[in-house]
């Protein structure tokens, strides 16, 4: 089969097409006829590495956290996958060396998931990190729901920041498909088209006007969940600039600080709504959870890394 592999870091010079034996699948795994690889900042990050000419964690890395394609073969112990079946790919190369640049890839079962029959392969390539990460950035808060159902976000609303944009775009529709009401940032009139196709309900322009002013109108008494995937970039808000917390420790404190928290009107508190705040993708007592899970006790259950 066709493969494209690296075995230092660097510029995109550094990927070559080599030729590889396919690989049969072990237990618990799944083997995938790529049909569409999908190419995430994740992807490219990894192989420019700290610096060109450094060696990655495995000899030879096949790059690809997403595709979509058919099942090829299954391995012993797995369940509710068949060959034949067409299928969307998560996270395929993390802690792995090979990942979805090739005809065939062998990935955990876990990491694989059905596609209706109505979404094509562009569709299913397209998922993986970034509607994962919208699904886990929309489930941390140690107030809103473990998983995403329609009815889990009716009463709340939602900010997110960057509706555009990838994970933004998917925060959208799937804040939309639970019930909440959704106010989303953009740059300028092409963004906001995006985040309107997304069915966002209110789109502010940050770049043409008062933003901050804007969303504190349509949310007088505050925003439930923001999500925000580059806090680092923010950028020309008119608001009084806040150091970002840091990831983890309490939500609930963050969001005080921060001025997120709601506060019924009787409390008389007003707080400004930064525009471009930090998405948290996990705090402590949501990985407590997780640990719990994987030792077999029952916990928050959610996808992502």
């Amino acid at each position: 089969m066709k493969a494209i592999v690296y075995t230092e870091t660097g510029a995109p010079s550094v990927l070559t097409a080599v030729d590889r034996d396919i690989v049969e699948p072990g237990v618990g795994e799944v083997r995938v006829r790529l049909v569409v690889a999908g190419v995430n900042p994740t992807d490219w990050k990894s192989r420019t590495g700290a610096g060109p000419g450094q060696k990655p964690a495995f000899d030879e890395v096949v790059p690809g956290q997403d595709g979509a394609g058919v099942v090829d073969a299954v391995g012993p112990e797995v369940e509710g996958i068949a060959t034949g079946d067409r299928v969307w790919l998560l996270l395929a190369q993390h802690e792995r060396p090979t990942g979805t640049a090739q005809e065939f890839t062998v990935v955990p079962a876990d990491r694989v998931v059905r596609l209706p029959e109505n979404a094509d392969f562009d569709l299913g390539a397209s998922l993986g990190v970034p509607a994962v990460t919208a699904h886990r950035a929309l489930t941390v808060s140690e107030d809103g729901p473990s998983r995403l159902h329609p009815g889990a976000l009716d009463g709340k609303t939602v900010l997110v920041a960057g509706g555009a944009g990838a994970v933004g775009h998917a925060a959208i529709q799937l804040a939309r498909w639970a019930g909440a009401t959704v106010i989303t940032t953009v740059s300028g009139p092409e963004k906001a088209g995006l985040a309107t196709a997304a069915r966002a309900h209110h789109i502010v322009n940050y770049k043409s006007g008062d933003a901050v002013a804007r969303i504190r109108e349509l949310a007088p008494h505050g925003v439930d969940i923001i999500v925000e995937v580059a806090p680092a970039q923010e950028r020309g808000a008119r608001c009084r600039r806040r150091r970002t917390p840091r990831v983890g420790g309490d939500l609930r404190e963050q969001r005080r600080r921060r001025g997120l928290h709601r506060h019924p009107p009787e409390h008389g508190r007003q707080h400004p709504v930064p525009v471009r705040a930090a998405v948290h993708r996990g705090n402590r007592r949501s990985r407590g959870r997780e640990a719990r899970r994987d030792r077999g006790c029952s916990g928050r259950c959610t996808s992502g890394r």
